[in-house]
């Protein structure tokens, strides 16, 4: 071998020790990344820090509900479009309800402005949009126990989805019927009550999370061994891609892991390239049953009125106003002694509550003045009878 040849092969002996030198490196800094633990307090501060950016949501879409036993679709199809506040909680929701084989569907506006509930219902014909032209029935409230309905429809329109993940940006719930909370509200109790098993980085700006959690999952299970593991997309804006509830089971003399909720949840960038729900799925064992969200439109801090959480009630509808408690139609001229007298009626109130001192017109004290000066005459008429027969 030739001297040039010695020294053409030490070169690339060296170039290819160097390079695999460069490819260890590379993938010692991988393994270091991925699958590292992330500390719990430093995690929470980067969700709250990703929460603070969602001012409001406003989304649009529609949702079916079907069996798992044997894939067929419930008769009812929501559609809705809804405008969401996560720090203070105010909300705005349209929804129409179709139920086949029906023409005719239910119409609900429900709305909570930071002090109290509005919602309005009716009927319409199922080819018009979600509007109320005619008027309905409304409901004024300050008590969220009123007002069910608010949960229900918020399952439907994927601000709660049963269990604990929504999976739409700063909003999750623990349970069904409970107003929204956040993530960090979640993971911060976790931290402090000892549930939080491990926060992992499985791949660059993506969190597997699980935790411990107590939750009824089964028929006849009170007190399982559950935890939760999902997914958080920190390079997505922070979002949950994917979540599933595990309980724990014996099966043969083994402790086995069974996945009883599950939920799939595709992402995708909006016009203003903001990464956004499309779509939700969502699976119970529990109630083998399933949940499907499709949304139509999606925007994270979209423009906020000043009257954007209140419905616009119509004209021609009846407000059973239970903060005023006054029953009244909207577009009448308002009577202040009859509203009261129908909602007493109307809802069974008789001494019970406080009504608002009513302001008496002019000829009503004309009237009371005079009754009260002919009592004190026959009074004085009597007394003076009583005199002159003690004189006789």
């Amino acid at each position: 071998m030739s001297i040039a040849r010695a020294v053409t092969l030490g070169r690339r002996g060296v170039f290819y020790l160097f390079l695999c030198l460069i490819f260890l490196f590379c993938f010692s800094g991988m393994e270091i990344l991925i699958g590292r633990e992330v500390e719990p307090n430093v995690a929470l501060e980067t969700i709250k820090s990703l929460e603070n950016g969602v001012t409001a949501l406003r989304w649009k879409g529609a949702s079916f509900f079907g069996s798992l036993s044997d894939g067929t679709r419930y008769g009812e199809t929501y559609f809705f479009e809804v405008l969401f506040e996560p720090s203070s909680k105010r909300h705005w929701m349209a929804v129409k309800v179709q139920k086949q084989p029906d023409t005719s569907c239910r119409v609900s506006f429900l709305s909570f402005d930071g002090k109290q509930y509005e919602s309005l219902g009716g009927l319409v014909p199922c080819t018009e949009d979600v509007t109320l032209k005619n008027g309905g029935r409304g409901i004024i409230n300050y008590d969220y126990g009123r007002s069910g309905e608010h949960a229900q429809f918020g399952i439907s329109t994927g601000t709660l989805v049963t269990g604990l993940v929504s999976g739409i940006p700063g909003i999750c719930s623990f349970m069904p019927g409970a107003q929204p909370e956040s993530l960090s509200f979640f993971l911060a109790e976790w931290i402090k009550n000892g549930q939080l098993i491990s926060i992992t980085e499985s791949e660059e700006g993506v969190w597997d999370i699980v935790s411990k959690v107590t939750i009824w999952v089964l028929p006849g299970d009170n007190n399982p061994r559950t935890r939760i593991e999902l997914q958080y997309d920190i390079a997505k804006g922070g979002v949950i891609t994917k979540q599933r509830v595990i309980a724990q089971r014996m099966q043969s003399g083994k402790i086995v892991d069974i996945v009883v909720k599950n939920w799939d949840i595709i992402h995708a960038l909006n016009t203003k390239n903001q990464w956004v729900p499309k779509s939700i799925y969502q699976m119970d064992q529990s109630t083998l049953g399933y949940v499907k969200i499709d949304f139509d439109e999606f925007e994270i801090n979209p423009p906020i009125g000043e009257n954007s959480f209140r419905v616009a009630f119509p004209d021609g509808s009846y407000i059973d106003d239970f903060i005023a408690k006054r029953r009244y139609k909207v577009g009448d001229i308002i009577d202040e002694d009859k509203a009261i007298d129908d909602f007493i009626q109307r809802h069974g109130f008789t001494g019970d509550i406080t009504l608002p001192k009513r302001q008496m017109a002019l000829w009503q004290y004309i009237l009371m003045g005079i009754g009260i000066i002919m009592i004190l005459i026959a009074f004085y008429m009597m007394l003076l009878e009583w005199i002159a027969k003690r004189r006789q």
